[in-house]
């Protein structure tokens, strides 16, 4: 069943565009290689390391899920997340660094880079704690 045409669609010129598009065009977005992330590499990257720490399996991390332990690390001895870390072109470069640094030392073997970091990250939570626990006292 056809609907019925109106006076004025019948009346108005048949090269007119519709009605419907006549509206203003959608925004363009915004491109740029230092735009933050959104939900992006930083999130998934810090989820994944989330996943991987609870079920203790780091064989086959990549660089990126290594960058997601040092964020939870991070955050559980400062406070705070590492906001170094959500500008997209930083991200990318601290993934490459940590990938050499993983061919370079630690022969490839996520799990053999994963025991240095979080080696790492304990010593540097007893040291903020002990540093807090001094100020506290004076």
């Amino acid at each position: 069943m056809r609907r019925k045409i109106s006076e004025i669609e019948q009346a108005a010129p048949k090269t007119a565009m519709p009605h419907w598009d006549l509206r203003a065009p959608a925004p363009k977005r915004p491109r740029g290689s230092n735009a933050v992330l959104k939900m992006g590499e930083h999130e998934r990257a810090t989820h994944d390391a989330k996943v991987r720490a609870e079920s203790g399996e780091w064989d086959g991390a990549k660089a990126s899920t290594i960058l997601g332990l040092y964020s939870m690390c991070h955050k559980i001895a400062y406070g705070c997340s590492p906001g170094e870390l959500d500008d997209k072109v930083a991200f990318t470069n601290a993934t490459r660094h940590v990938q050499r640094m993983m061919q370079d030392h630690f022969g490839g073997e996520a799990s053999r880079m994963v025991g240095f970091v979080k080696w790492v990250w304990a010593r540097e939570k007893v040291r903020v704690d002990a540093g807090r626990a001094s100020t506290r006292l004076k």
